[in-house]
């Protein structure tokens, strides 16, 4: 059966109201065409949605699925998704934008590694991909620290990432971020306006909660 990120979402993110309420306001689309996961701009409609790979999270556990929505919203809430046409080297500010974002969830919420198909030349071969995290031996940024911004990891690998390329079999960032809404006005007010909301409605849960437990 094809996973349904939908039908998950609510449990999933039951003890998580901030990003419950975030999630709300996006539509969740399956796609087969993207490696992993994405939020982008839909044209049509003129709304932020997430996109996601059922083949990949069906390799996931819950906590996994978790982790990767929180770093698909963490691309929202840091602005990551209308800013990236600023910056000369965009692969580089996409794998910057996933080590920030990595620090900060941290390696127990994400996947270690994971397969899917690639195409070369009309053959289809199974590569192992890892998300990406500072320190990581053998690349770019192995010697960088964790928990840094954007700005940082793109200040060291700007000059080191090749734009058409980059270092390594990863999560597919180029791909996943193809479709940010650069430089949209109106996508920059929905962002704003969602995380705000959002925000409102986690405290208002939080409050809930905290005199429900009053005796």
């Amino acid at each position: 059966m094809t996973y349904d990120l939908n039908r998950h979402i609510g449990r999933l993110l039951t003890e998580e109201p901030f990003w419950a309420a975030l999630s709300c306001r996006l539509p969740k689309i399956a796609c087969n065409k993207i490696p992993t996961a994405c939020v982008a701009y839909n044209t049509e409609t003129e709304k932020m949605i997430m996109k996601y790979n059922p083949d990949f999270f069906g390799q996931l556990s819950a906590v996994h699925v978790r982790g990767i929505i929180k770093h698909e919203f963490f691309h929202i809430i840091f602005d990551h998704c209308t800013t990236r046409g600023e910056k000369e080297n965009q692969m580089a500010w996409n794998y910057s934008t996933d080590l920030a974002i990595n620090s900060i969830i941290g390696k127990a919420e994400l996947p270690t590694k994971w397969t899917r198909t690639v195409t070369n030349n009309g053959k289809e071969s199974k590569v192992v991909c890892q998300p990406l995290f500072p320190q990581q031996e053998g690349t770019d940024w192995e010697f960088l620290d964790w928990n840094r911004t954007s700005e940082y990891y793109y200040s060291h690998l700007r000059d080191k990432v090749k734009d058409s390329g980059g270092s390594g079999t990863f999560d597919g960032a180029s791909e996943a971020h193809d479709e940010w809404a650069e430089d949209n006005p109106i996508a920059k007010e929905q962002v704003k306006d969602a995380i705000k909301k959002a925000a409102k409605e986690a405290e208002a849960a939080k409050q809930a909660d905290s005199d429900a437990a009053v005796p």
